[in-house]
Parts: structure tokens; C-alpha cells; sequence
């Protein structure tokens, strides 16, 4: 439904029926499945502090203890389309330092060290494992510590000897940009987006998407467009909530002149 562009349309009623069923029918497998929804559309429709909340209630149960960390660490890592290079990058006055102050995406990235943490003494399903690893990079990256980011780039490294695959691939890219290392991050990001042209990988949809839209904005900013609409397209195609995708496509209209185009893009 948010992939054909329909959550946010149907989104009242569907908050309205799983209110009905919480209210209506008793039970703490009830209280945590009815959570569990409200917190992935909320999450889908942009609220993460309320999918947070219901998330973490949710994940009292055993039933949906693990599909609620997932969603938690996604949402602590990514809150909605806000992972850009802009945001990666850091300033030209920022120091790498554990004693300034942190930044939003530092905090939440402190939030999926703890959460991340907590899942692994718990005990995370096999298929998870490597997935674990490859938060944790990312929770270490956006933490904008020297000392964290070091080790976040050495396990990427080490790990890349050994396997490949996009979720891993998007870790070294986002790690890679945070310390600078622009041409070397763009060089994984191409990497996901030759394999999205072969097949997407259903769990790794999340992860080609960010690479993407990620790749498509380094195009942008190099004054690349042509390069940039193909990829962008890629996201929209599969994904018709995508703000950020529709952003930087009005972003590329604007750049070619096409304003009333652009303006059709920024407003979606």
C-alpha cells in the first residue's frame, strides 16, 4: 500500500480500524499486535517519536519482540528519508570529537547502539546476525565520534573481504562519506544500484532505495542530472511515497529550468 502510494489516502481509516480492535478485544497479545501495526504506519507516515512508542510496547511480547527492534534500529538510523549526503557529510567547523555537543542523527545513533545492545543479549533470530552487524557500523558512523568511526571503517573493511552484499555495501558507503572519502563511498553506492538494475532484493529494499536516492544527490551536486533521474526514477518506481526521491527530482527539474515540473515534484 505505501509502495503504489496508497497509505497516505487510506491512513485515517486504517488507524481508525486497529483503534477498533484495540479498544474491542482484550488480551496482551492484542495490546501488542495493535501497537506494533499503529508504530510501522506511523513509522511509514513520517512519525518516528510515535512509532517509537508503540514499537517499544509492542516489544514486550515475545511474539513481536524482534520485528519491533528491527523496526526501531531502522527508525533510530534512518527517521524517514533524512539519511542525505548533507547530512553525512560534516562541516567544514566540525570537529570529530566525543566532547561537542551531538547532533540529532548522533543521538539516534547512540539510541540504536543501545537498542542494538539490548537485542543482541536477548538473542537475535540467525538470519539476523549479519543485519546486527551491519546497524552497528552504520549506529558508529553517524555517531560523529573519530574513535567510533575509526572502528566502524575498520570493520567495513574487514568484512568486505568476505562478503558484499547491499546492506553491507550501504555501510561502507555511509561510513566512507562521513569521513570524507567521497569517491570511494560513490564507488559502493554504484555498486547497489548495478545490482537494483538486475533485481532488487526483497529484504534489502530499505537499503537500495537509501543507496540510491544517495548516489543520485552526489550525481546532482557534480551537475550530473542525467546521471541522477535514472536512479531516482529507480526509488519512485518502486516506492510512489519516496519524499526525498520526488524532492530531488524537483530539484533537477528546477536545475534544467522546468519549473512547473519541479513544482509537480516538490509537491508530492
Amino acid at each position: 500500500m505505501r509502495k503504489q502510494g496508497l497509505l497516505i489516502e487510506n491512513y485515517s481509516s486504517i488507524k481508525t480500524a486497529i483503534e477498533t480492535v484495540k479498544q474491542s478485544a482484550g488480551g496482551l497479545y492484542i495490546e501488542a499486535g495493535t501497537n506494533y501495526c499503529l508504530g510501522i504506519i506511523k513509522r511509514w507516515r513520517i512519525f518516528p517519536n510515535e512509532a517509537l512508542q508503540h514499537l517499544s510496547i509492542a516489544c514486550r511480547h515475545p511474539s513481536f519482540y524482534h520485528d519491533s527492534m528491527r523496526h526501531m534500529v531502522e527508525i533510530c538510523l534512518d527517521p524517514g528519508d533524512r539519511i542525505t549526503v548533507e547530512t553525512l557529510l560534516p562541516d567544514d567547523t566540525e570537529q570529530w570529537s566525543s566532547s561537542t555537543a551531538p547532533d540529532v542523527q548522533a543521538t539516534n545513533a547512540f539510541e540504536a547502539e543501545r537498542l542494538l545492545q539490548a537485542w543482541h543479549a536477548a538473542g537475535p533470530p540467525a538470519e539476523m546476525r549479519q543485519r546486527l552487524v551491519t546497524w552497528q557500523i552504520e549506529a558508529l558512523a553517524f555517531s560523529k565520534e573519530r574513535t567510533k568511526m575509526d572502528l566502524a571503517l575498520k570493520a567495513v573493511g574487514d568484512l568486505l573481504q568476505h562478503r558484499n552484499d547491499v546492506p553491507l555495501l550501504l555501510a561502507a558507503a555511509e561510513t566512507l562519506l562521513v569521513m570524507r572519502q567521497t569517491s570511494k563511498a560513490r564507488v559502493h553506492l554504484r555498486q547497489i544500484c548495478e545490482l537494483a538494475k538486475k533485481d532488487v532484493d526483497g529484504t534489502a529494499e530499505l537499503e537500495t532505495e537509501r543507496a540510491s536516492l544517495l548516489l543520485g544527490e552526489l550525481y546532482i551536486q557534480a551537475g550530473k542530472i542525467d546521471s541522477a533521474i535514472p536512479l531516482i526514477n529507480l526509488v519512485t518506481n518502486r516506492n510512489k511515497e519516496c519524499a526525498r526521491a520526488w524532492e530531488l527530482l524537483g530539484m533537477c527539474a528546477e536545475k534544467r529550468g522546468h519549473y512547473h515540473e519541479a513544482a509537480d515534484h516538490y509537491g508530492k
